[in-house]
């Protein structure tokens, strides 16, 4: 998805900012596989155009107008 977004943006074909939300191990691991994977005309969205927003447990962000409550959710076993 990152990438597709990426090609669309260097390529003039999306407009706009997107935005990935996501607790800080996943976007630091999405960080760390897009500057492996993806070449640099495409790395250089993130974080301009393409933002990786770390949200946390509980926390409540606006997005398209409507609240989102995040959670994290774990398995454990009692």
């Amino acid at each position: 998805m990152i990438r597709l977004i990426c090609q669309n943006m260097a390529a003039g074909k999306y407009e706009g900012e997107a935005y990935i939300y996501g607790h800080e191990e996943v976007i630091e691991m999405l960080e760390t596989i897009c500057k492996m994977l993806l070449q640099s005309k495409q790395i250089k969205y993130i974080n301009d155009r393409l933002h990786l927003v770390v949200v946390n447990d509980g926390e409540t962000k606006e997005i398209i107008g409507k609240k989102v409550h995040f959670f994290v959710y774990s398995f454990t076993k009692d």
